[in-house]
């Protein structure tokens, strides 16, 4: 079963579903990071931004959007489409 059929068969609130897919999706990018072989200093350093700025980021602490998710991705040499099928394609991306 996918992550997003878990998560609706949960039966929770619109925003407790979002909260999981939220922490999924920062798990996921700390898993794909450390699968690139980069640390989370590194990947900061490649965005401009502070590692506690990035944990930020990856504890849900700080917004975590689709623009942030894929600079993320670009930083560690990702490719969305990686996440997005770790996630079971629940993200959608439009240029």
């Amino acid at each position: 079963m996918s992550f997003l059929k878990r998560i609706k068969a949960i039966g929770e609130s619109k925003s407790h579903r979002a909260n999981l897919l939220k922490e999924k999706v920062a798990a996921d990018l700390v898993i794909l990071i450390s699968k690139a072989g980069l640390s989370r200093s590194d990947v900061a350093a490649k965005l401009g931004i502070s590692e506690p700025a990035l944990a930020n980021l990856l504890r849900g602490d700080a917004k975590l959007g689709l623009d942030t998710i894929n600079a993320i991705c670009d930083a560690a040499s990702v490719e969305f489409r990686d996440l997005n099928q770790s996630l079971g394609g629940v993200i959608s991306k439009s240029k």
